[in-house]
Parts: structure tokens; sequence; C-alpha cells
């Protein structure tokens, strides 16, 4: 064998070992950095992503990360983006928040609900609906403590929602120009409302707060001065017998 031959064939194995060390790089950086489904940023030591629930592996060969990706990813990856709502662990991995991944893939009827896998529902996250426009009925669980930020924001098509007594947090925007809702009641248990929270609300429609005997009574909650703002909703007080 020539001097040349042998020094191609030293060359094609040195690239054939260094893609092979390249691809285990990847794969482990891919894998153990962020999940190839939902995109999610994991911890080197999780084996399963806590957002969608996809396998996190790592790969010797390119074929190997291949077969990965056709059979485990391109399938979850579907289905995660058909979801209409996903979960994601808070207050040190004892409970759930909502939140979704896409709007235009909200089903009309929302039911959340009280547990998701053993562990109680306490939160609607900031954003977590805004902008769905087909949805039209929320059912919110008793177990809801904190309504974020901009929740349900220019949900135009949502006539049927209630805040259960238990809910202690509701933020900013949370229902600003959600004008198909005919009647909403603020239940005692809130004691924190973010301003413009019913941004964009008409004349028509009637906001009760639970605890006070007039208009004038619930205007004083103490909650965020501007709570009220930019909304001619009509403002009830429902006084506690």
């Amino acid at each position: 064998m020539s001097l040349d031959i042998l020094e191609q064939a030293k060359n094609s194995l040195r690239g054939q070992l260094t893609s092979k060390q390249n691809m285990t790089k990847e794969s482990k950086q891919i894998m153990k950095n962020n999940c190839p489904v939902c995109n999610q940023n994991i911890d080197s030591s999780i084996e399963v992503c806590p957002r969608c629930d996809c396998p996190i592996e790592t790969f010797a060969s390119q074929e190997d990360y291949k077969d990965y990706l056709e059979k485990i990813v391109r399938p979850r990856i579907k289905e995660w983006e058909e979801r209409g709502i996903e979960y994601i662990l808070i207050n040190k991995d004892t409970a759930y928040e909502v939140r979704r991944p896409s709007a235009t893939n909200v089903e009309t009827e929302i039911i959340i609900p009280a547990e998701h896998k053993g562990l109680p529902v306490l939160s609607i996250g900031d954003g977590a609906f805004s902008g769905c426009a087909k949805i039209t009925s929320i059912t919110i669980p008793h177990s809801i403590k904190r309504i974020g930020c901009w929740a349900f924001a220019n949900c135009t098509s949502l006539a049927n929602a209630t805040i259960p007594d238990g809910v202690t947090d509701i933020g900013a925007y949370a229902f600003e120009n959600c004008t198909k809702i005919s009647n909403i009641i603020i239940p005692l248990s809130v004691s924190c409302l973010g301003g413009f929270a019913f941004s964009g609300w008409t004349g028509s429609q009637i906001i009760d707060v639970i605890g006070k005997k007039d208009e004038s009574a619930a205007l004083n909650m103490g909650w965020d001065n501007s709570w009220l703002k930019n909304s001619k909703a009509t403002i009830r007080g429902m006084h506690l017998d």
C-alpha cells in the first residue's frame, strides 16, 4: 500500500472518529440542555422533560440520534402542538400552574382541573390564555389561588367565567376586553386586584363585589387604585347578611 493511500485511510478514520465524537458532544448538548420537543431548559441530570414528558437521551452515533428523532421526538412534537393547555411545576415542585403552548390550539370550552398528577393546581399563569379568541367558557376550580396578569386578556368570545371563592390574587389586565361576559362576581377572598383588570368592559357588563353593600363601598376595597380604569362596567356591592 502506498504512503499516500495509507495517509488517506488514516485521515478518513480520523474523520469518522471526530464525527462520532462531535455527534456525541452535540447530542449531549442538545438532549441535556433543551428538550427537543418543547425547548424547555433542563438540568443535565433530568431524564424526562417535566414540561412535556419527553425522554431526554444522549447518543453515540448519528444513526441512533436520527432514530430517536423519528420515533420519539416527532410524534411528541405533533402531540405537543395539539395540546390546549400545559402544566408547569411551581412552589418547589409541590403544585402546578396552568399555561398553554399555543393560542391557536385551545378548545372553546376549558375546564381546569383541581389536581394534575396528584398535585394541586394553584395558579393560572401570566398571559395563560391571552388572545385565545375561540374560548367561550372557562371553568376555574376552587383550588386556584392566583389568576395571573393578562390571563384572559382579549378572550373576546369568553362568555362564561366564574372566579371561585379562594382566589386571592387577580393580576393586572386579567380580564381585559372580555366583552362577552355579562356578569362576574369578585369573591370576598380576593385581597389583591391589579390595575386595569377589567379594561375595555362596556356599560352593559356588571361586576359584583361580595362583602360590600353598595357601589361606593365596592370601589373602596383597598385594591390597586386603577383596578377599574378604562372600564365602563357597572359595579354593584353584594352585602353579606
